[in-house]
């Protein structure tokens, strides 16, 4: 099956109604309380969507945007991948695998020096050529709350695993996503 690509502003509201659809089947399949640390932000650029579908039937998402992270070793334009998720009854049939990679893509060192993200299966990218990043993560955007974790998944991940991150703590300049 073939990856399509999507910036926001192509998308039809059929196509956002899908992708809608299958975040809130992926990531919202019980009750959760409120998570304070999700917040509303403005996207540095248009975000662009990964999709794999079958006719009309959404079965692969991902999406990325830019954002520039503040660090010790000055800014880094990063691309931010969010709501990676595969419909439950076709997840281990690389199909995440293949909106990723296509998403990773987009990384060829000149608006994006990698990609830096929040996870719940490290291994899965892990095999997809990213690491585990140590840094302690802030927003200084989060009023009230500069110094907390903007994170709310348990790993954060790099691609590639070769991307220099500076050492010491890093600025989402934004919230978690």
């Amino acid at each position: 099956m073939e990856v399509t690509c999507f910036k926001k502003s192509e998308l039809t509201i059929e196509q956002s109604d899908a992708i809608a659809e299958l975040q809130h089947l992926c990531f919202h399949s019980k009750p959760e309380p409120p998570n304070p640390r999700k917040q509303d932000f403005e996207f540095t650029d248009e975000p662009v969507h990964f999709t794999i579908w079958n006719g009309s039937h959404l079965l692969a998402h991902a999406m990325t945007f830019l954002r520039i992270y503040n660090t010790v070793g000055g800014p880094l334009r990063i691309m931010a991948l969010r709501g990676v998720c595969v419909l439950p009854e076709k997840r281990g049939s690389g199909l995440g695998a293949e909106v990723v990679k296509s998403a990773f893509a987009r990384i060829d060192g000149t608006l994006f020096c990698g990609s830096i993200f929040q996870t719940r299966a490290p291994d899965f990218y892990q095999k997809l050529g990213a690491r585990l990043l140590t840094n302690r993560f802030v927003n200084s955007r989060w009023n009230g709350h500069t110094e907390e974790n903007p994170w709310w998944n348990p790993y954060i991940m790099a691609w590639p695993a070769t991307m220099q991150v500076p050492d010491g703590t890093i600025d989402l300049n934004g919230p978690g996503y």
